[in-house]
């Protein structure tokens, strides 16, 4: 009986829990391994076997045997570690956490591997609003029926009721005609529209003129700039006026002309956001749209690969998504559920991208202008000199962000698993023969073959100059002349005047101050020798003491063309008057030593001709070669042989003027650029090589469609986020604040929306109206709520509209506008930001990038392109110094005060104009008294000059 009793108990112990251990290893199963598996390591941690978890992950074992509490994996299901796990799901149930503890107190036996993953992954649950798709709420109903134009108005005005708020009333008529052309075109109304629009009583009258101004073109460029924003547009910097491309890209100015279109046709925000991630697989032989991929241009680093994409996937992260994705670079988010592993594989879809310029119509040198846009390249190393970052193959997690430290398990592309599951469909894109060799275009031939030409005529304009100026030094040296000095002291100093307006005005293409070394045209124009021996292209850029024949004066003046600065503001008079005199006041050099210069120069020119005579049968023969080689054509051996002829011959010419020039620089003890010229020569002599110098660019014949899935995802109906983010940006630039205040955070660490039904409400509206951000302005520019008076006390609540002070764009545009100098032309490259005073355009052109911008603009705080996805508002002293003194206010001051000096009215003329109000009774005496204390002309200046320096001409109401 005893033995039968023994034998029993021992039966029946494992059982009851007293001889085996618990079985946490179900518990793993359940809860862990769809995201710590082999397949799918989070945080470096796989939980399958018992060995795996000792080796833990990125933060170390994942167990102590026998002590549950120093164990990192109790820490984290009981949440005393952060981020407590299940990531983004609910917490453990106390019994299985006990029973995980008294597992590990067992020492954590596994009786066989866990399974497969993919038998139980799932999406991870996510309970936060912002990860939920937002559903159209039913408009509420509300007692100010009679106030509600629209839905937004009910929404608004039932959470006024809910928080027993009142709102401010409607804007007095002029305050809302200024600040809706202010909000939609970023100019303010001129007397005469406002009269118009006072004078206008049918019933739509407002609602008309909100139409309106959205078809204007000045809607596209007021809201481009707030997109620009957003996107981090940047015009191309570091070490620029070297030529030294590092951060963003030249003639990225053709992706801001493309938001500017794209709003102007009202083109779906989604349709944009397609464009910029994969316009080059969307439309890859359509130049407007290729223009869009400026957007993943802008992120361009090129010293650090890893850099670039990092900007990439966090700024579509802040951008698009309202997600602070780079905390999960280094490790899994601290408060939303985005693994590591979920980042890295975002960075998958971008793994391959690389720039490219392609030529445009008119321009065969794309350093001058050309198309900058993506496109995939192989994987490739990186370059040291000259560098250019290298091409990953594939994408990996950096252990803890540290890119020097890899997880060798390549990831996929694939969507934050916070959303759940998705199909991307990733389909690669085969391009045409033209879309990945852009060369083979017509134009690309007719542009390159126009050049030589060109360079043949300029060569031989330059050697008849030479020749002419040989003629007359000869004639001087025949009569007997010899060198005088003029008996008049010069006036013009070179050093203090004429270089300073050399390198202001002509630096980026002639040399200057942080650019010496460009010189197209081959003219510099950094000393008084450089400018006497003129370029190869124009031969002497002036005649001393002959300034009417100086083609330097010529083509400032336009008598040339291109007039000089090239796509600048023409010189100002003054300007060309001291040069003008400068060269009259130069001396004539003495005639034996002009003579030897001149038959220097004409013999160079001779040579520099025939050098250019072989270039242009070069080029052609290369390009022949080119077509037939792509073309397949049965000849392509035979045109290969006579382009390498070609180029050898062209060569040997370049090697023997460079080495002719060398000589003459030797025989005036020019050793230093002597030597440079022979080096010159000898480079060129080793592109006399066994195979002619491709023209044409040869790039990738597929590209992978991984970004296509990504920006298909993105702008889905499956997406909770984008339209949201779309959404309260536009929000934000119509009443001054938005409904979520953290704007690139939506997630659990970010603020709460105010009144997100409304939020929603119009997330559904913009999609299910064809992403059309017109169709959402018009419903928020005819409500009530817009209307609103700015006055009454601040709530979060938006019971007015809140005051603000012009953006520093709007400002100076308005005070040009108001000034009638305003140059509304658009497109085209940036605009100098030293000239952001003296030039007429619209602020939107003037250069900005992290290192360069307007100092008047800055102070009244422009973006800063390296983030700006919501602007400051400071108040700075230097802020009324800069309106008050600079030459942009104060002239246009006097040109305002001079159009409003033939008015009957001119007191309440000047205030319309810039305020948008009649002035009041009190505003009239003083405005009187303060004109009659002194010279008319002179008081009328100071009166208009005091109105643009007012609070109400700045501040939009």
């Amino acid at each position: 009986m005893m033995r039968w009793m023994m034998r029993w108990l021992l039966a029946f112990l494992p059982a009851i829990g007293m001889a085996a251990a618990p079985d946490g290893a179900a518990i793993l199963r359940t809860y862990c391994v769809a995201c710590h598996s082999p397949q799918n390591r989070q945080g470096g941690l796989d939980v399958t076997t018992r060995e795996k978890l000792l080796q833990g992950g990125d933060r170390g074992p994942a167990f102590v045997p026998g002590d549950p509490r120093a164990s990192a994996l109790i820490q984290r299901v009981r949440q005393t570690a952060k981020p407590g796990m299940p990531l983004g799901g609910k917490p453990l149930p106390e019994e299985q956490i006990v029973i995980l503890e008294k597992w590990i107190t067992e020492g954590a036996p596994f009786a066989e591997a866990l399974a497969s993953p993919a038998a139980v992954k799932k999406p991870v649950a996510v309970d936060h609003w912002a990860f939920k798709k937002p559903v159209r709420p039913a408009t509420p109903n509300t007692k100010s029926a009679a106030w509600v134009r629209n839905p937004i108005d009910a929404f608004l005005a039932a959470d006024w009721e809910a928080n027993k708020l009142e709102h401010a009333g409607e804007a007095d008529q002029r305050v809302l005609l200024r600040r809706l052309y202010l909000d939609l075109t970023g100019l303010p109304p001129t007397p005469e529209e406002m009269r118009a629009f006072l004078a206008d009583k049918s019933p739509k009258a407002y609602e008309n003129k909100v139409d309106e101004l959205l078809s204007s073109p000045r809607y596209a460029l007021r809201w481009a700039r707030h997109w620009m924003d957003i996107w981090r547009y940047s015009d191309w910097y570091g070490r620029r006026p070297l030529n030294d491309q590092r951060f963003s890209h030249r003639h990225i100015w053709r992706w801001r002309d493309w938001i500017v279109d794209s709003l102007r046709e009202d083109k779906p925000y989604d349709r944009m956001i397609q464009e910029m991630i994969a316009g080059d697989e969307i439309a890859p032989n359509d130049p407007k749209t290729l223009r869009a991929t400026g957007y993943l241009v802008r992120s361009f680093h090129r010293f650090n690969r890893n850099v670039w994409l990092q900007d990439t996937v966090e700024h579509i992260g802040f951008g698009m998504l309202g997600l602070t994705m780079k905390c999960a670079r280094c490790h899994d988010h601290k408060y939303d559920p985005i693994a590591q592993e979920d980042y890295y594989k975002l960075r998958a879809f971008f793994e391959p991208y690389d720039v490219r310029h392609d030529r445009v119509p008119g321009q065969s040198n794309i350093n001058e202008d050309g198309l900058v846009r993506v496109f995939e390249a192989p994987p490739r190393k990186g370059g040291i000199e000259p560098y250019f970052p290298p091409i990953y193959k594939d994408t990996f997690r950096f252990i803890r962000g540290d890119e020097t430290n890899p997880d060798k398990t390549p990831l996929s592309p694939a969507v934050p698993s916070l959303f759940g599951k998705y199909d991307l469909h990733i389909t690669p894109v085969k391009l045409t023969a033209e879309e990945h060799i852009p060369d083979l275009r017509p134009f690309v031939r007719e542009d390159l073959l126009r050049e030589a030409d060109l360079d043949v005529r300029n060569a031989e304009v330059a050697l008849q100059t030479s020749r002419r100026l040989l003629a007359q030094a000869e004639q001087h040296a025949r009569a007997g002349a010899t060198a005088t000095a003029r008996d008049a002291k010069p006036t013009v100093d070179y050093a203090t005047k004429v270089a300073p307006l050399f390198n202001r005005a002509c630096r980026s293409c002639h040399g200057g101050i942080g650019a010496s070394t460009i010189a197209k045209g081959g003219l510099m124009l950094t000393s008084l020798d450089k400018i006497l021996k003129g370029g190869w292209k124009h031969g002497p850029a002036i005649v001393a003491g002959d300034s009417r024949n100086s083609p330097l004066i010529r083509f400032v003046k336009g008598e040339l063309t291109p007039r000089m600065p090239l796509g600048g503001e023409a010189l100002p008079a003054a300007d060309i008057d001291l040069l003008e005199k400068w060269i009259d006041e130069m001396p004539p050099a003495d005639p034996a030593k002009a003579l030897e210069s001149a038959r220097k120069r004409e013999a160079l020119a001779e040579k520099h001709v025939a050098t250019l005579n072989l270039a242009r049968p070069a080029v052609e023969a290369r390009i022949a070669a080119d077509l037939a080689k792509h073309r397949s054509q049965a000849n392509a051996v035979d045109l290969a042989k006579a382009a390498t002829e070609a180029e050898r011959t062209y060569a040997r010419a370049q090697a023997e003027e460079l080495s002719f020039e060398a000589q003459q620089l030797l025989a005036d003890n020019k050793s230093a650029a002597a030597k440079t010229k022979f080096e010159a020569a000898a480079k060129a002599l080793a592109q006399a090589a066994e195979n002619y110098t491709p023209v044409f660019e040869v790039y990738p014949e597929e590209s992978s469609g991984r970004r296509t899935a990504l920006a298909k995802w993105l702008t889905s109906r499956e997406n909770p986020l984008t339209a949201r983010v779309a959404i309260n940006h536009i929000w934000l630039r119509h009443f001054g604040k938005p409904f979520v205040r953290t704007v690139t955070n939506f997630g659990r660490n970010g603020a709460k929306p105010v009144n997100q039904p409304l939020l929603d409400w119009l997330a559904v509206e913009l999609m299910e109206n064809g992403w059309s951000m017109k169709h959402i302005h018009r419903l928020i520019l005819t409500s009530s709520a817009y209307r609103m008076a700015s006055t009454g006390p601040d709530t979060e609540h938006f019971t007015r509209v809140a005051p603000h002070r012009m953006e520093a764009e709007v400002l100076r545009d308005s005070v040009l506008y108001l000034a009638g100098v305003l140059d509304e032309s658009e497109s085209g490259p940036d605009i100098d930001e030293n000239d952001a005073l003296k030039s007429r355009r619209r602020s939107l052109y003037i250069r900005q990038s992290p290192e360069t911008r307007a100092e008047f603009l800055k102070l009244f705080d422009q973006p800063d392109p390296t983030d700006c996805y919501i602007r400051t508002e400071s108040v700075i002293p230097q802020q009324a110094l800069a309106v008050a003194n600079s030459t942009l206010s104060l002239d246009a001051a006097r040109l305002l005060a001079d159009r409003l000096a033939a008015k009957p009215d001119f007191i309440s003329a000047a205030f319309e104009t810039t305020t948008g109000v009649a002035p009041t009774r009190d505003e009239v005496t003083e405005s009187r008294r303060f004109l009659a204390s002194m010279a008319p002309e002179k008081a009328r200046v100071m009166f208009v000059h005091a109105l643009l320096n007012h609070n109400e001409f700045v501040t939009i109401r």
